[in-house]
């Protein structure tokens, strides 16, 4: 998920626990990689730490000039 896309979720989770405002450093972390863990995309394989937009292939178009 592109860093522009996150859910409001993910901005206010860490405003509230990150440890430069006093939040637990633990606790931030965990709260992180559950964060992460569920936004990442699923891939058909079973891989889940495949992003799958990298598998696409590249189209190359030539317009006149």
């Amino acid at each position: 998920m592109s860093r522009d896309r996150r859910p409001a979720g993910f901005a206010s989770f860490v405003r509230a626990n990150h440890p430069d405002v006093g939040g637990d450093p633990e606790e931030f972390a965990r709260g992180l990689a559950e964060l992460r863990r569920r936004a990442r995309p699923v891939d058909p394989s079973g891989r889940a730490d495949r992003d799958p937009r990298w598998d696409a292939p590249v189209v190359v178009v030539r317009r006149p000039s």
